[in-house]
């Protein structure tokens, strides 16, 4: 392995097991041609320039109504967002999120990578070729005629979605091969603001409204709006450099360049939201080995093992938590859930369901009826 990449050491036998999951997924998973090579290029693209805000949620509402209806919920939603998006900017004032974003990532891969690694110009578009395939052949033809043996292309989008105005920083990410053309690595990476909870919604919040968790703060979408707007922006502010430097931080260990704690647990965040609780499992116990008081780790492992359905470790990993964190609301949550719906056991499952909505955790209606509430 390159001696100039900045790594952190752990311990073999988690790696091991990793490996061991490695054949689950159908992501390309072969990022050795990026650490190795003596010159390499990367670029990054953010789109759309301005920030998403999409948190009306009317279309979603009426679209199961009539067709029509939904095109016209569609055009009260863009307008209603674009409002908020103005409100934003406005707050903001001239913090610049895609400067943020793309300069914190520029940062940290030129700097795990400390020569040899280049920036170049994202894909151009197909205008004078026959497809996508021919502009793509044409590019890498190219970058190879230019010394470059691999190139890293990364696509970036930040936003607020859905009526709770969760806060979404994402990376979409391909490594290609320029001697062969082939795609040799590819990640989705997705930081968000969100703790991981039993009733999580596992798809890519920029994607699609995901139906709402009722966060007792938010009451509507202008609650949440007003939330991220409080202070002069400063919360907003603090939070999206905090989505930033997580993202950045997964990109880097799932290239293997340097691994960190914060990293694992935004990788394993992102392998849940593609259903992949064993690989996120596996990445929240690395990030637990990486740094054995990361709260949201310990939380992501017990969401994985419910969702593997090993309920009585989630069960006893949940009762470690509260134990260790009696003020942390998603252990409670999660222990409630797993102790109410999968073990039945709910006066346990009551009490701890209760000590959760005291630390501001979601009212769930499934829960409520399995305790019989």
């Amino acid at each position: 392995m390159n001696s100039r990449l900045s790594r952190c050491i752990f311990p073999a036998a988690a790696i091991a097991a990793l490996a061991l999951l490695a054949g689950c997924t159908t992501l390309p998973d072969e990022p050795e041609i990026f650490t190795e090579a003596d010159r390499a290029a990367w670029s990054g693209r953010i789109a759309p320039e301005d920030m998403v805000v999409a948190v009306s949620p009317v279309r979603r509402s009426v679209q199961v109504v009539h067709s029509s209806v939904a095109i016209m919920g569609a055009g009260v939603d863009a307008v209603v967002n674009d409002r908020y998006r103005r409100e934003l900017r406005e707050a903001l004032g001239p913090y610049d999120t895609a400067s943020v974003l793309e300069t914190e990532v520029a940062r940290v891969l030129e700097g795990a990578y400390a020569d040899g690694l280049d920036r170049v110009q994202p894909p151009f578009s197909t205008a004078g070729y026959a497809n996508a395939r021919e502009a793509r052949e044409a590019r890498f033809s190219a970058l190879a005629g230019q010394g470059y043996e691999t190139v890293l292309d990364l696509r970036m989008t930040r936003g607020l979605y859905g009526a709770d105005a969760q806060m979404v920083v994402r990376i979409e990410g391909d490594l290609a091969d320029l001697s062969t053309n082939r795609t040799t690595w590819r990640r989705v990476l997705i930081s968000v603001d969100r703790p991981l909870l039993a009733i999580t919604e596992f798809r890519d919040p920029t994607r699609t409204y995901t139906p709402r968790i009722g966060w007792p703060q938010f009451t509507t979408e202008e609650d949440a709006l007003d939330w991220w707007l409080a202070q002069d922006g400063e919360r907003f502010k603090q939070a999206f450099e905090e989505r930033v430097e997580g993202a950045a931080a997964a990109l880097l260990h799932e290239l293997d360049l340097e691994r960190s704690a914060l990293g694992a647990y935004v990788a394993g965040y992102s392998r849940m939201l593609r259903r992949d609780y064993e690989h996120a499992a596996a990445l929240f116990e690395e990030a637990l080995a990486l740094d054995a008081d990361s709260l949201d780790a310990a939380n992501g492992l017990i969401v994985a093992h419910i969702r593997l359905g090993q309920y009585q470790q989630a069960a006893d990993r949940a009762e470690d938590l509260t134990e260790r964190a009696p003020d942390y609301g998603p252990g409670w949550f999660n222990l409630a859930w797993v102790l109410g719906r999968e073990l039945e056991q709910p006066e346990q499952a009551r009490e701890a369901y209760q000590r959760a909505l005291e630390l501001d955790m979601p009212q769930s209606s499934r829960l409520e009826r399995a305790l019989g509430m």
